[in-house]
This record gives C-alpha cells, structure tokens and sequence, in this order.
C-alpha cells in the first residue's frame, strides 16, 4: 500500500515519525503523493490533501473543533475523532481512534525522583487556564512538585523524575480533552490527572491512573501498584501499533 502521511507541523511531536515507521513496519510504503493519504490534525496551514483512491482525516483538537470543519470532513472517504464522547458532532460513520505511545521509547528511566513532576506547557493561553490555577494550588500545599517542560530529547527522562506524574487535561468551551501525556505518563509511571467522564473511554479510575483528589495522599504501595497495571494495560491497548493496525484494517474495508 502506498500511503502519504500529511500533517503541517510533522517536527513538532515525535509521535508523528513513529506512526510513521509504524505505517512501514507493518507493510506501507511512504510516498509524497499516494493512493491513501492519512492527514493528521493540524492540516489548517497546508489543507488536506487528497489520495488517489482514499482520503484519511483525523480531527486531534475535537474538543476545540467540535465538527465544525465540514469542509474538510466532505472532502474525506474516513474521518476519525480521537474519543467517542464527540462523534454526536461530526458526520454519520465518523470513527474513533485513540491516542497512543510507543512503548519503547515511553518506559521508565532509572533517575533520582520527586514526590510530584509536571512535565508539560503552561502558557497563558485560554486552554491552560484551568491547568495554571490547579497546578497553583497544588504547589500552595507545600508538597515537593518539580515543574519542568525541556527538549523532546529530555521528555522522558523528566516523566520519570516524578514518583507521581501529574496532568490537568486541556480544555475549551467547556469541552475536556485527553492529551497525549495521560498515554505516555501510564506507559512511564503513575499517572495522577483531574477526572473527567472522558477518561473512563480509555483506562480505569484507582486502577490505571490516580485523581487528583488524592493529591499527597498515596501510598508506595499504590503507586507501584498502578505504575504496574497501566503500564500493563497501556501494552495491550495503547499502542502505536494498535492504531496503525487499525487505520490499516478500515483501509483495507474500503479499498
């Protein structure tokens, strides 16, 4: 299969060349112009991109977008949105596809640790408004929480800092988002991130992840406990792999 993978900004996560040499690994050969192209949210600055027997879109940002780019969904054989709870927004046959990590590159690293490490932005943007007053809140209590956001290169190894790794989901217009760092911090650690129904698509609450209601509140014991099972459950789910068979499998179905 002659696949293209088109998005605007390709450099600015990893994730994309490893769905990529995930896309080879599993049989595709990568061209410019290919039968099947598979555009990956953002495509706002170079358009989406039509294949010569199949178009492929897959809306990240659906919390922000919440269906509103018809224009692109017309123009796509597939469309795919990254969580159930959204597909009443978008067009009949719409599917889902997951988030997901490569497990490989998303595993522990022995370092010294912190109780707490938040690894992420915290600009002042409308969507991290609520991640900066909650973070704020917690460094009020007086808890050790090591901030940090670094090169990609240093990413893992900062997850890993942490005995618990904190997250505050996105949010916008009163939508919730599961960001990528709730897969990469179950695949590395303990994940400990504010709840929200959305999650319950993709891991269990006190089993896979911690809330944050427990903040300063756990055991050793617990955290080994959900480091052990979301790591677990992250392999059998999670994948890249998972999702590219996926992609690969809805291609066939309509080729």
């Amino acid at each position: 299969m002659k696949l293209t993978y088109h998005t605007d900004f390709p450099e600015r996560l990893r994730f994309h060349q490893e769905m990529i040499d995930e896309f080879i690994k599993q049989g595709c050969e990568i061209v410019s112009d290919g039968d099947v192209v598979f555009n990956v949210d953002s495509i706002h600055t170079k358009g989406i991109k039509k294949g010569k027997k199949l178009t492929i879109y897959w809306e990240w940002d659906n919390y922000m977008s919440l269906g509103k780019n018809k224009e692109l969904y017309d123009q796509a054989n597939i469309v795919y949105v990254g969580a159930k709870f959204y597909l009443p927004f978008y067009p009949p046959g719409t599917k889902v596809l997951y988030t997901s990590v490569n497990p490989e590159r998303m595993k522990e690293i022995d370092v010294p640790k912190f109780d707490y490490v938040y690894v992420g932005s915290i600009e002042p943007l409308p969507v991290y408004e609520d991640r900066i007053k909650t973070l704020d809140g917690l460094l009020r209590s007086g808890r050790e929480v090591f901030i940090t956001y670094g090169s990609q290169d240093d990413y893992v190894k900062n997850l890993s800092r942490g005995k618990i790794i904190l997250n505050i989901l996105p949010k916008a217009f009163g939508y919730t988002c599961v960001n990528l760092k709730v897969y990469e911090a179950m695949a590395v650690g303990c994940l400990m991130t504010d709840y929200n129904p959305i999650l319950d698509e993709i891991a269990e609450k006190d089993i896979h992840y911690l809330t944050l209601d427990k903040f300063g509140q756990v055991s050793d014991e617990e955290i080994k406990s959900i480091k052990q099972a979301s790591r677990e459950h992250i392999l059998k789910n999670h994948t890249i792999a998972h999702r590219v068979q996926q992609v690969i499998k809805d291609i066939q179905e309509r080729l």
